[in-house]
């Protein structure tokens, strides 16, 4: 069976406010996330947490990305799945939604 990340990707993201990104995917489907769960989790990213350094996020090859050289990225599989390895459903997402 193919893997997700062979079809999907994330084709843009907007800032909302604190840490929350509405990030986009290739399918036409969307997601808000709550990064804070995450870096109250890993304090050896919180520069990132710095709204003015989380605004800097990029979409690198379909990933979400900060920094320079890919400094912190997130698995598009596990953004779309509402799902990381460093929080669960339950820490981040707000909701998922479908582009009409």
């Amino acid at each position: 069976m193919p893997s997700l990340r062979n079809y999907i990707d994330v084709a843009k993201a907007e800032y909302i406010k604190g840490l929350q990104l509405k990030i986009y995917f290739t399918d036409s489907t969307f997601q808000i996330v709550d990064f804070k769960p995450f870096f109250d989790k890993n304090p050896q990213h919180k520069k990132f947490s710095v709204t003015s350094n989380f605004q800097k996020f990029k979409i690198d090859d379909g990933l979400l990305t900060w920094g320079k050289n890919w400094e912190l990225v997130f698995p598009t599989y596990s953004l779309y799945r509402a799902t990381t390895d460093n929080f669960n459903e339950d820490d981040g997402i707000v909701d998922v939604y479908v582009i009409e």
